[in-house]
């Protein structure tokens, strides 16, 4: 059984905003090929501009580390994996956490 229930009067995630997501797409194709368990793709708002977080792995692996893109696909920042060391600002914090993707 399907059951739709909508919370907003609209009804669309805030991430559709960016328009063309292939790039996000390729990313989410590139760990499954990869092999990689446990990815997580997040998506989140600060200052108005949508932003998408990729962990391609959490499950059974070495410390990946995380990647922080904007709509276009032009990575931001980066942060985690051995080193710990973190290229990500963040001003508000992430609002809006939502997961888009998981394995």
């Amino acid at each position: 059984m399907l059951v739709l229930a909508a919370c907003k009067s609209d009804p669309l995630p805030y991430w559709t905003k960016c328009g063309d997501l292939k790039w996000l797409t390729n990313i989410e194709r590139n760990i499954i090929k990869a092999g990689f368990k446990g990815a997580i793709v997040y998506a989140w708002r600060d200052h108005g501009e949508v932003f998408f977080e990729v962990l391609p792995c959490t499950t059974n692996c070495a410390d990946v580390g995380s990647t922080v893109y904007d709509c276009s696909g032009k990575q931001v920042c980066s942060g985690g994996g051995f080193s710990g060391i973190s290229t990500c600002v963040y001003t508000d914090g992430p609002l809006d956490l939502v997961v888009v993707w998981k394995n």
